[in-house]
């Protein structure tokens, strides 16, 4: 098991086993700062701890979809994101990794991390919609009938 903050963020993170018994990565991320959390966007980077040569790289991204404040990351909650297949060495063994935090939107819009993924720019883009929806949603509720 390994754990790490990133700015509000603390990540657990080690393998899990699923069903068929396929190791898997698994990460569960608390917010650990003062405001709630929209959502985030990681990226987790497998590599040879031997050589530090690169192997593969995904991003996982943890949003609430419905544009209501109850179900943001509250400060002191947990989100466990997806499973991943994990990476190997030529050899059959685990590779190494490492998860960083390139986006987190907190529930006030602004945000922390660098948002070197493009996927940074679709969680922006989501949440927008997001808000987007909702209003027209609320204006058209508070529209009087004809």
């Amino acid at each position: 098991m390994q754990t790490q903050r990133i700015g509000p963020l603390e990540i657990e993170s080690g393998v899990w086993l699923n069903e068929k018994g396929e190791e898997m990565l698994a990460a569960a991320v608390t917010n650990e700062g003062d405001a709630p959390v929209r959502g985030y966007l990681l990226s987790t980077k497998f590599f040879d701890p031997t050589t530090g040569a690169y192997i593969r790289k995904f991003t996982t991204k943890q949003l609430e979809t419905h544009g209501n404040p109850v179900d943001y990351l509250a400060p002191g909650s947990t989100w466990v994101a997806d499973p991943r297949r994990f990476s190997y060495l030529a050899d059959g063994t685990l590779a190494s990794y490492e998860i960083n935090v390139d986006l987190v939107v907190f529930a006030d819009g602004s945000m922390f991390g660098p948002k070197r993924s493009p996927e940074s720019y679709e969680v922006l883009g989501m949440l927008q919609g997001i808000d987007q929806v909702k209003n027209s949603n609320q204006e058209a509720s508070t529209k009087p009938a004809r």
